[in-house]
């Protein structure tokens, strides 16, 4: 590629990201689902029920339980009162009700009396199921059940993993693995991580699937230290698990822009090039840094996937931490488990089609997976 083509790539990256910027900024607000004044826990009595949930618009457990609230203030709203929060929109509310993961859904009373509060999805009937543990009966008994073919796909899957979660050693541990997995296939800033780690491999050339395998599982290691560091810490500040605000993504969107462009090789590579000393563990080492930095963005996305989990660990703590910890394992393992095979695949395609990183197909690869870590980039810089 010629200077003037990278002159003209590195233009179009930065009018694009204006422009997102711009769009994000003008972008009409969705209308409130319910009051739109900040709540407050001064227990005012109150003339029905009261669910209140609080989520964001880009969280897929949040997308999710749209449909479900929905149907609960069409079909229950003479008897129950349905409150929506964006947190984005009204962080007061997250400091007041003291949410630290999303979607976390609040039950009260008629006189405004906490009774429970759910971390992660519930369908339509655990929900009517909590109230009427409370002796707070909304639905009718003549009333049909909802039904699993009624329901879309994401609540299914969502109502089923949070049922196995909570449900036998065995199941839980297998549910915890699956919804690791989930987190990377359902989330678009996870997806993200695939192009991103392929193209990192892909642009060191030929290797052994050994070290493909390690270098995959040093980077995911490294998004998974920098997740959790960062839960602690906002968890510690009493800020919302994972959300450090929109300055993160915009950090990690520039790194983003950055591998991308070294993908497209419209900037030099910093971890190659003749002369250099220990390539392979400077590699690893980039692969390890790589992942620390990409996990700065993923706070908020991976604590919506990992609130059931969590709820379960927060609730088990005083009876059986080790149970709790290992179920956090068995997420991070199933986690961690796509981009390594991602990685790890990327190898076995060189070897068979006995590519080096100057191969023609090899460059194709490397160039999709840098064009996708720019979009990654503009949609991190989007959803921050």
């Amino acid at each position: 590629m010629n200077v003037i083509a990278k002159i003209v790539v590195i233009i179009a990256i930065i009018a694009a990201a204006v422009a997102v910027v711009v769009f994000k900024d003008n972008e009409t607000p969705p209308a409130p689902a319910g009051p739109t004044d900040t709540p407050t826990q001064d227990n005012t009595p109150a003339a029905l029920p009261r669910l209140m949930e609080f989520g964001r618009g880009k969280c897929e457990a949040c997308k999710a339980l749209i449909p479900v609230l929905k149907e609960l203030r069409k079909e229950y709203g003479d008897k129950l009162e349905v409150e929506q929060i964006d947190i984005s929109e009204d962080p007061v509310a997250v400091q007041v009700f003291g949410i630290q993961i999303i979607p976390t859904l609040i039950f009260f009373d008629a006189s405004g009396r906490e009774l429970n509060r759910h971390q992660g999805f519930m369908s339509k009937d655990d929900i009517l199921s909590m109230f009427a543990e409370h002796g707070i009966v909304l639905r009718d008994e003549t009333a049909p059940v909802e039904t699993t073919q009624q329901r879309g796909l994401m609540r299914r899957v969502f109502g089923t993993l949070a049922r196995a979660v909570e449900g036998s050693a065995a199941v839980a541990v297998a549910a915890s693995f699956a919804w690791g997995i989930l987190s990377i296939l359902l989330s678009p800033c996870h997806l993200t991580s695939i192009p991103l780690i392929v193209g990192f491999i892909d642009k060191q050339g030929r290797t052994t699937t050994g070290r493909a395998f390690v270098v995959s599982t040093l980077f995911s290691v490294g998004i998974l230290i920098t997740i959790g560091l960062i839960g602690a810490i906002t968890a510690a500040a009493g800020r919302l698990m994972g959300d450090i605000g929109a300055y993160g993504n915009y950090v990690v969107a520039v790194i983003f822009f950055l591998v991308g462009l070294v993908l497209l090789d419209v900037l030099p590579t910093p971890w190659s090039g003749p002369g250099q000393v220990g390539m392979k563990r400077k590699g690893m080492l980039a692969a390890f840094v790589l992942g620390l930095v990409f996990g700065i963005a993923l706070g908020p996305c991976t604590f919506a996937f990992m609130a059931p989990m969590l709820g379960v660990t927060f609730r088990l703590a005083a009876v059986s931490l080790a149970y709790g910890i290992l179920l956090l394992a068995a997420y991070g393992v199933g986690h961690c488990s796509v981009i390594v095979l991602a990685g790890t695949c990327t190898e076995l395609v060189q070897r068979y089609l006995n590519w080096n990183e100057r191969s023609k197909g090899a460059v194709i690869v490397k160039r999709i997976c840098g064009a996708l870590v720019l979009f990654g980039g503009l949609y991190l810089m989007y959803t921050a």
